[in-house]
């Protein structure tokens, strides 16, 4: 882990989805905004993979949602 990388609690993928739908956007649109490979994002979203700080924020700002929204 990167020194400006920061594990965070578990986000719920259920309400990752539920933004998307409500965006229109797909999940390629979203690795796209994080900076991530769709693969990874899939990943995260079954819970394989950690989210990281920045994306999760990068997530609030885009959905226009607060981070206890994305919390489990």
């Amino acid at each position: 882990m990167g020194k400006n990388e920061k594990k965070l609690a578990k986000i719920d993928s259920n309400k990752v989805r539920a933004a998307l739908l409500e965006k229109h956007m797909t999940r390629e649109d979203l690795a796209k905004h994080l900076g991530i490979h769709k693969v990874t994002l899939d990943r995260k979203l079954c819970g394989a993979r950690n989210w990281q700080l920045d994306e999760v924020l990068t997530m609030v700002k885009l959905f226009d949602k607060p981070l206890e929204f994305f919390l489990e």
